[in-house]
């Protein structure tokens, strides 16, 4: 996106370009609360998790799911405003997504 805001004056890049900072800031912050909640349960050594443990672990999951919903939606309202030869990042920042996605769903049915 900021390889395109360089090359046009379109305000939709800058808003954009705002969004995406504040969906990969929750990421960050909700994969980062997820690790740590993960390695408390590794550190207790206990194969037991309680249904708080599991309900802490489903919300958080489900958060991460919801952000990756939002960042599938966001390439596709933005993928208008993105020069050409930049296709291949948005495709790329699809598959990623989906992808980590994929893991999310995977965990949760593991877990549950």
């Amino acid at each position: 996106m900021r390889i395109s805001a360089k090359h046009t004056s379109d305000p939709r890049l800058d808003a954009a370009d705002a969004r995406l900072e504040r969906i990969a800031a929750l990421a960050l912050e909700g994969g980062t609360a997820d690790a740590a909640r993960f390695a408390a349960l590794i550190a207790a050594r206990d194969p037991l998790v309680t249904a708080e443990q599991q309900a802490a672990l489903d919300r958080a999951a489900g958060r991460q799911r919801a952000l990756a919903a939002e960042l599938l939606a966001f390439v596709s309202d933005v993928e208008p405003l993105i020069a050409a030869n930049m296709a291949g990042d948005l495709q790329a920042a699809r598959h990623l997504t989906q992808a980590a996605d994929a893991i999310e769903r995977a965990n949760l049915a593991e877990a549950g």
